[in-house]
């Protein structure tokens, strides 16, 4: 009898032979929500407890690259931002410059202005006097 079971034991398929462990579930809805995926899959309830151990070791792996990629893009995306600040801080300096000039321009030609009406008013006045002595009016006599 025991070289008959000897021989049934090379006979039994892996996952016969395969390890096993006795799993407790803390209720009868967690049963059934396995056996419901199962069934969904096309699974045995074996197949269906392997498949989801299996994606929760594989789902560590893929969050660890997610959080590399999405730190390799931020990374980039910083460096954006920088360059960009750089860039902006750049056209406000030029910005700033022309408009210094602008104003320095404008000054420039109001002065212009000032100056000649100035001239002008000067000259009249000047006409004016030289009238006022011309008709004996000036200097203005004293009271």
């Amino acid at each position: 009898m025991a070289s008959t079971m000897r021989a049934m034991s090379k006979t039994l398929p892996p996952s016969r032979t395969a390890p096993q462990f006795v799993v407790r579930f803390p209720n009868e809805g967690m049963r059934d929500r396995i056996a419901e995926a199962a069934k969904a899959n096309n699974r045995s309830m074996n197949a269906e407890i392997v498949a989801r151990l299996e994606r929760s070791f594989t789902a560590g792996e893929e969050i660890e690259e997610l959080a590399f990629e999405s730190a390799f893009e931020a990374t980039g995306l910083k460096r954006e931002v920088e360059r960009l600040g750089k860039l902006l801080d750049a056209q406000k300096a030029e910005a700033r410059k022309i408009q210094q000039d602008q104003s320095k321009a404008l000054a420039a030609e109001v002065l212009k202005h000032l100056y000649a009406e100035a001239g002008e008013t000067i000259v009249a006045a000047r006409q004016a006097a030289a009238e006022l002595k011309a008709a004996g009016k000036w200097p203005p006599s004293k009271p």
